[in-house]
């Protein structure tokens, strides 16, 4: 990762959006059509998402003293963060 966490959160929320995203209009035309094709694309994606999460996880470990920066002295920021629908969740944990 070059740049800043912060950015590369920005941009992993993004992407965790997009993919969510595409995870729930794939099961809504599951549940329309019962097709197989469809239900491999839908564990394409979560393993996907499941793989971006990892990521971000790992990049977080890796630049956990500028996260700790960031909680210190961006508190706002951060709860900004943990409050995305896309990567709250793994921030929370953090």
């Amino acid at each position: 990762m070059k740049g800043l966490l912060v950015d590369y959160l920005e941009e992993a929320a993004g992407e965790l959006a997009e993919k969510k995203e595409r995870l729930r209009e794939l099961n809504r035309q599951y549940r329309e059509i019962y097709d197989k094709q469809i239900k491999e694309e839908i564990e394409i994606v979560r393993r996907e998402i499941n793989k971006k999460r990892a990521e971000v996880v790992e990049t977080i470990y890796e630049n956990l003293d500028e996260m700790k920066h960031l909680k210190k002295y961006f508190p706002e920021l951060v709860k900004v963060f943990e409050e995305d629908d896309s990567i709250g969740d793994i921030l929370w944990k953090k």
